[in-house]
């Protein structure tokens, strides 16, 4: 029996019952993709730099055709389905692992359906030729995709699992494996062995951790017998799925398909020279989306802080890569420099690059956040619409305006400052129609 009310001014004991916010695990996970995906940036960049040492950048060119390649592929087919299961593993119960487990299922079969049809596209002949040409360079195409895709879930799931570090071990077993095959095959290297060096641990990762994840849903599924699971109904699902999946498709053809178009217009050579300054754009993009993505999951678990947690996000956002950009800037030319001195010429793109990526931070978290509650077309269009525009603009950029890398770098800053002013000046106006924490709330009126 519990005793009387304490007077109004009473200070309450330490015994009193008191009720404690959740522990926000969203800059846990938040760190661990981010975590993950930088480390899978630091050893695919590491790649290039002993492959930049050993190869010409006319094979660079067609080596990084092929990766461009099946990292698209892998990401059209992908469906959404990563950030999908951070809303809706932890709610999955007893179906934890046929969730899981259907979600791969579902990646591996598209990639493998889609991958050879991609080969049939205008410019491929580039991409085959990486591969040695021939059936087998067209099943090791589709072997790489289907890797890929699966291990891009695998990250995911891990962070749905309650285990996010685990996928910063997949990454670091996987670009260790990457840079060791490498550094045996040392000079002399041809364009097959590089691609061999991408495809073999990218397909025996796959199995292992794609393996690990489906353990983990099993066990999760067995302590959940007896709990009743609260997945979404097939139409929620689709109304999730297709608008947002439209929404990768846009990073994923702004990430893979923007170098493959420089590569099938100027050539190798000046594609080779153009991705490995695309990269920085790809790195910081992919680590600060894998961040904001985190939200999808502590959203899904405590939807009444979802104003809070996206402004800690931001926050967090900002401190983490403003600064990491502005060194980048300032040592562009010295970080070239790794990779011979065929490359240094591109600094100027670079550094233009770079103040690209600090501008599209804005567009990264507000898209992140329309995500992280649902609002799966407020998220899609805008980055449909980004990428499109940025490949149109390429393909009609007319030629003889001066260095290729560093008039497309122009291009794309001005492409996303207009990008990000819009999703800034719209934002209002969207106020009546999106979820709560995606305009200001009342304590943002009162900090004002």
């Amino acid at each position: 029996m519990s005793g009387p009310p304490p007077d109004p001014g009473e200070t309450p004991s330490d015994d009193a019952t008191t009720v404690t916010a959740p522990k926000d695990s969203s800059w846990s996970d938040g760190i661990a993709l981010s975590a993950s995906a930088g480390l899978s940036a630091v050893a695919g960049m590491l790649t290039w730099v002993i492959a930049a040492r050993l190869v010409s950048p006319t094979t660079i060119g067609e080596v990084s055709a092929f990766v461009s390649a099946f990292l698209l592929v892998a990401g059209l087919t992908e469906f959404n389905l990563g950030v999908a299961l951070m809303r809706w593993v932890p709610a999955a119960g007893r179906r934890t692992t046929a969730v899981i487990t259907r979600s791969f299922l579902a990646a591996a079969v598209a990639c493998a359906v889609v991958a050879p049809v991609y080969l049939l596209l205008p410019g491929a002949d580039i991409i085959l030729s990486a591969a040695g040409g021939g059936p087998t360079a067209v099943a090791l195409f589709a072997l790489a995709t289907i890797g890929w895709g699966i291990l891009h879930l695998t990250d995911f799931a891990f962070v749905a699992l309650e285990r996010p570090w685990w996928s910063v071990a997949r990454n670091l077993v996987l670009g260790a494996g990457r840079i060791v095959i490498l550094l045996v095959l040392g000079a002399g290297v041809a364009s097959t062995d590089l691609v061999w060096a991408w495809t073999g641990p990218i397909t025996l990762c796959a199995v292992v951790f794609g393996v690990a994840a489906v353990v983990l849903a099993g066990r999760r599924s067995r302590a959940a017998t007896s709990a009743p699971s609260a997945l979404p109904g097939r139409r929620q699902v689709l109304a999730f799925l297709g608008p947002t999946w439209v929404g990768t498709l846009g990073l994923a053809l702004l990430y893979s398909q923007v170098p493959l178009v420089v590569t099938f217009r100027f050539g190798p050579e000046v594609g080779g020279g153009f991705f490995i300054v695309w990269q920085a754009i790809t790195v910081i993009d992919i680590v600060a989306t894998y961040f904001v993505s985190s939200l999808a999951g502590t959203v899904a678990r405590e939807p009444h802080r979802s104003t809070e947690l996206a402004r800690t996000a931001l926050r967090r956002l900002l401190v983490l890569f403003l600064p990491a950009l502005a060194v980048g800037a300032l040592l562009a030319e010295p970080l070239l420099a790794i990779f011979g001195p065929n490359y240094t010429y591109l600094a100027g793109a670079l550094r233009i690059l770079l103040a690209a990526a600090a501008v599209r931070l804005v567009v990264v978290h507000t898209l992140g956040v329309r995500q992280a509650v649902g609002d799966a077309v407020g998220f899609a269009r805008p980055n449909i619409v980004i990428a499109a525009t940025t490949i149109i603009a390429l393909i009609l950029l007319p030629a003889g305006l001066g260095a290729v890398p560093t008039v497309v770098a122009w291009a794309f800053l001005g492409l996303q400052v207009v990008a990000a002013v819009t999703l800034l000046v719209t934002q209002r106006s969207r106020a009546r129609t999106v979820p709560a924490f995606l305009r200001p709330g009342p304590d943002t009126a009162a900090e004002s």
